[in-house]
């Protein structure tokens, strides 16, 4: 057994992993100057918890994450300020290490493709919004990891497991109102008891607040969340703002060429998201008892349009993009029926995701080319690979992919 752990370490794949986070490291100390915000939300969770959501003003800008994450970042107000980004970093790099971990475990053949050179496309794919993520501060590789890990937990044959990744999972939608997404995707999947789970965990995150501060206190801070993120949503606009890519920013770059009016943009955006979320929740109702490999793939097809429907996506949401880059890859690179397709589709959009990043093309070009939405097509055609292997997957059931371990 140490003879094996020993070799895995010894890999160069994971040696790979572990060199990558010294320039995130670097990155993350550099451009996080100061934790201004964080530390303001730190010392307000220990006096006055419900001016978080109104006392911002100026360079500390607005506050976005549910009221319980004010709670969770609290300890920061006892450390000293020229050591809070090497202590903000910790956490960073502990979802780093779960997420390459939990992707490990979810696809335990990521690494033996039969050609050799495709885990390269994959470090590059996903050390854009990695490194974003370090740099900005953001939560986004957080988030993922808790998803990711909840996921890999529930599938224990365990109560105490699947508490946990319930748990966790819950705690990610309160946190950030986007992965509520994914909590419904488990919802809708798991059986009951793990349902059980996700309902009284979501339930106990949300009533935190009233539980401290009591119920009036805790309903004036979901209304301060809300105001913030309405106004977000109009200073920030979807056609202005060209590194806001999403489903919504794309639609409405084109309704603006279009010439359509705010309202119909709206009304057509929004019916478009319900309609594709409601299809995607049919499906996984409907094969919710479908084989682990076949779930698998959904799984990474729910991250993926948990983020492209997501008004907000950025660069460093691109990392739930990441597990669905994979399974379509993996398969494209085995001498299989219809992988040649899939890895069409694989190397487009990397090619449209990776490939268009400010590092690569430069900061002017990379501006264009968000602004044409090129690399939400990328997503696009990432999609639209996932929905073909669940095709082929449905009808042939030999397809070998990426197996989820017990």
């Amino acid at each position: 057994m140490i003879r094996n752990v020993l070799g895995r370490v010894a890999s160069f794949h994971y040696f790979f992993l572990g060199l990558l986070l010294i320039p995130c490291w670097i990155i993350g100390v550099k451009y996080f100057l100061d934790l201004k915000t964080i530390y303001k939300v730190a010392e307000l969770a220990g006096t006055n918890p419900i001016a978080v959501y109104n006392d911002f003003k100026g360079d500390a800008g607005r506050f976005f994450y549910g009221p319980i994450f004010i709670w969770l970042v609290r300890p920061m107000a006892f450390v000293p300020k020229q050591y809070g980004t090497l202590v903000w970093l910790i956490p960073q790099t502990l979802s780093y290490v779960i997420f390459w971990t939990c992707l490990l475990k979810l696809m335990p053949n990521l690494f033996q493709s039969r050609q050799k050179w495709w885990w390269l496309l994959l470090f590059a794919f996903t050390i854009n919004p990695i490194h974003n993520n370090f740099q900005s501060n953001n939560i986004q590789l957080i988030l993922c990891a808790m998803l990711m890990l909840g996921e890999v937990l529930m599938a224990q044959k365990s109560k105490v497991a699947e508490l946990l990744g319930a748990s966790l999972v819950s705690l990610a939608s309160v946190i950030k109102i986007f992965p509520v997404f994914m909590w419904g995707y488990y919802l809708i999947k798991k059986p009951t008891r793990v349902k059980v789970f996700l309902l009284i965990s979501f339930v106990f995150f949300i009533g935190f607040p009233m539980i401290l501060l009591g119920l009036n206190d805790g309903v004036e801070m979901y209304r301060g969340l809300i105001a913030n993120i309405s106004t977000y949503q109009k200073d920030n606009s979807l056609v202005g703002v060209v590194d806001i890519l999403c489903f919504p920013s794309l639609v409405a770059r084109i309704a603006t060429v279009l010439k359509m009016t705010e309202d119909t943009f709206s009304v057509l955006t929004k019916g478009m998201i319900l309609l594709i979320s409601t299809y995607f929740f049919y499906v996984t109702y409907v094969q919710r008892k479908n084989s682990r490999e076949y779930l698998v793939a959904l799984w990474a097809l729910g991250l993926a349009l948990m983020t492209f429907l997501n008004p907000s996506t950025r660069v460093h949401y691109f990392i739930f993009y990441v597990p669905a880059f994979c399974v379509l890859i993996t398969q494209g690179t085995h001498r299989y029926k219809n992988s040649k397709v899939l890895l069409v589709y694989g190397l487009t959009s990397f090619v449209l995701i990776a490939l268009t990043t400010e590092g690569v093309v430069g900061k002017s070009f990379n501006n264009t080319l968000e602004a044409l939405s090129i690399p939400t097509w990328g997503v696009i055609i990432l999609l639209g690979g996932i929905i073909h292997l669940l095709k082929i997957m449905s009808k042939e059931c030999a397809l070998p992919t990426p197996t989820l371990s017990n």
